[in-house]
């Protein structure tokens, strides 16, 4: 025991050293990336922390990934004002979020999809899914890790101006 202590404490001065060479260039990366944080970059290190953690159960990690990507997508498509573009960011989000948390995917897919202005998009499900279908291949390396389980949930409708069954629609001029 006494032996491999003592070769631990004489290796560890070592390794450092080695790894000191490379130090630089890796504090510059990282440097750069918290000079300049994108959208994508915060997403991803939310989702993955979130992912990462051992003390949530799943379900927690599920909702509070899917409020993570929820806000992040309308954070960034708040001003957009063409629904392709904003279609664009969305699946740009949907990508990283699924490179960061691959077996969350169908967490990140309904928590797109239920926001109202994206989900108005038509053809905006199957691209969103092969979106994530690609982030999580990325991550992976496999091609078949996600499988969409159930349906995505309906966004809700506004009831100001759809109502329900029933409903009597009294215009103000009258």
């Amino acid at each position: 025991m006494k032996t491999r202590l003592a070769l631990c404490l004489v290796l560890l001065p070592l390794t450092a050293g080695l790894n000191a060479e490379d130090a630089p260039q890796n504090r510059a990366a990282a440097a750069e990336q918290v000079e300049h944080p994108t959208p994508e970059t915060i997403l991803a290190a939310q989702v993955s922390e979130i992912a990462a953690s051992s003390t949530m159960p799943r379900k927690t990690k599920e909702k509070r990934i899917a409020s993570a990507v929820r806000l992040a997508v309308i954070a960034a498509t708040a001003d957009v004002k063409e629904a392709s573009r904003a279609l664009e960011i969305a699946l740009g989000l949907a990508t990283v979020a699924a490179q960061a948390a691959p077996h969350f995917a169908e967490a990140i897919r309904d928590a797109i999809i239920s926001i109202p202005s994206i989900a108005s998009i038509e053809g905006a499900l199957p691209q969103l899914q092969t979106a994530i279908k690609e982030g999580a291949r990325a991550a992976t390396g496999e091609p078949a890790v996600v499988e969409f389980a159930s349906p995505p949930p309906r966004p809700p409708q506004n009831p100001e101006f759809v109502g329900g069954s029933g409903d009597v629609v009294v215009s103000p001029s009258h």
